[in-house]
């Protein structure tokens, strides 16, 4: 297997236009001004809470995981990634 690699560093930031599409709360909205208030409210506690880490590895198939389609030798990547644990 190929060398670790360990990436932390990421810029989070979250988008409050696509925050508000995903809801369907738009300005028009007779809740928009305390879904907003929320907003303003949790953002920092879920920013908070997020961590992520990203670990890859390239590698290539070995034999007992070879098919048909990714054949024994194929240059592949392994990729863990999560938010953290909170």
């Amino acid at each position: 297997m190929g060398d670790i690699l360990v990436n932390e560093n990421f810029h989070i930031q979250l988008d409050k236009k696509t925050v508000l599409h995903l809801i369907d709360c738009a300005e028009d909205n007779p809740k928009y001004e305390e879904v907003m208030e929320k907003y303003e409210e949790l953002e920092p506690i879920i920013l908070s809470m997020i961590h992520p880490k990203a670990v890859i590895v390239f590698s290539s198939v070995k034999e007992e995981y070879a098919e048909d389609i990714l054949p024994q030798g194929s240059r592949v990547l392994y990729s863990i990634i999560t938010v953290g644990k909170e």
